[in-house]
């Protein structure tokens, strides 16, 4: 061995094992040598070995040489695993010798971007995700990729990720509201977002997370006060004749029937028994109550007691179980107090 000349000049080995791309066993049987000898020789003078799998591509004949590497690496933004697959071969073998070529690799950031820049642009998750309302499951499986990569290019494109109520809706976890529905009980019927629940069988929330699904505008706080505040929905709503009440009480018909009324009952409640003070505060006044909201009996002094303000804050109002029986009572005493008063002695 030590009296092959040409395994001590660097030039001749290198020229043959890595510009001719001669194997370590050829080189040894052209010169007469063992392969363990080249191989010494190899190592001695610093020369990068080739892998396994190099070894393998050059004796197929389909090589991995600068050329092709500039080509298909540099040019055509091809990834190693593809180039790897054409020359069967490993990606280990393609990363190698891009490196003993000194062709610089590629970035992670810049790879991804290579591999699903055209399948995770933002027009195909516009159209899947936004419009379709597909799931990020659902993509990264049609993708062949993890979920977390959907979600990077997602925030790379401000894509606005749905809330987890809502995907769950979209995945058919709850039942679906149409939109006519609650736009015709919302906007036209005036209905609470509970009261809708209540109708449907559903829950507030479901009925909030589609009406955010369908884009509707919900209404605002002083908005949603007043509705609350008139029709069925007020604890003293009756019959809707509110505002033909409010004008029969401001006649001199009513005042004189009010007084009638006080005088009748010796200006004493008639359900606590107070008196009306020489000089009466405003919880202490007497105040007139209707016994039934009968409109024919607006004016009947036979329907009209005196209370307190206190009584008449706390039951006269609501007109609770308690207070219609006590009414009642009142009503009979009254009218049999008529009837008497109008029997001739």
């Amino acid at each position: 061995m030590n009296q092959v000349p040409q395994l001590r000049d660097r030039a001749w080995l290198v020229n043959a094992y890595v510009v001719e791309t001669k194997s370590l066993s050829q080189i040894a049987k052209e010169l007469g040598v063992t392969t363990i000898g080249v191989h010494y020789w190899v190592k001695k003078h610093g020369i990068p070995r080739r892998t396994v799998s190099e070894g393998l591509l050059l004796q197929r004949g389909n090589g991995l040489t600068l050329e092709f590497l500039q080509r298909e690496y540099i040019e055509k933004k091809r990834t190693m695993s593809d180039i790897a697959l054409e020359v069967r071969c490993h990606p280990t073998g393609v990363r190698d010798s891009l490196i003993r070529f000194g062709i610089p690799l590629r970035g992670v950031k810049e790879a991804n971007r290579l591999k699903h820049g055209k399948m995770i642009s933002a027009e195909f998750l516009q159209l899947e995700y936004v419009e379709k309302k597909r799931s990020v499951p659902d993509i990264a499986r049609e993708l062949q990729c993890s979920e977390s990569t959907v979600f990077k290019w997602m925030d790379e494109h401000k894509i606005e990720r749905r809330s987890i109520q809502l995907s769950k809706l979209l995945a058919g976890e709850h039942p679906e509201i149409s939109r006519e529905v609650l736009e015709r009980e919302y906007y036209q019927n005036k209905k609470g977002c509970s009261e809708i629940a209540d109708m449907l069988g559903s829950t507030r929330e479901n009925v909030r997370c589609w009406m955010r699904y369908y884009g509707m505008k919900a209404r605002s706080m002083p908005e949603a006060v007043s509705i609350a505040a008139s029709g069925p929905r007020n604890p003293h709503y009756y019959d809707g004749r509110f505002a033909e009440r409010a004008g029969m009480r401001a006649t001199a018909q009513f005042r004189n029937l009010k007084k009638a009324v006080f005088a009748r009952d010796n200006y004493t409640c008639q359900l606590c028994g107070h008196q009306e003070p020489a000089c009466p505060t405003r919880k202490e006044m007497l105040e007139y109550q209707h016994i039934t909201r009968n409109m024919d009996r607006f004016f009947d002094p036979t329907n009209g007691i005196c209370l307190c303000n206190r009584c008449h804050m706390a039951n006269g109002d609501m007109h609770t179980p308690e207070m219609e029986r006590k009414l009642e009572l009142i009503a009979v005493q009254n009218e049999l107090r008529r009837v008497t008063s109008a029997v001739p002695n």
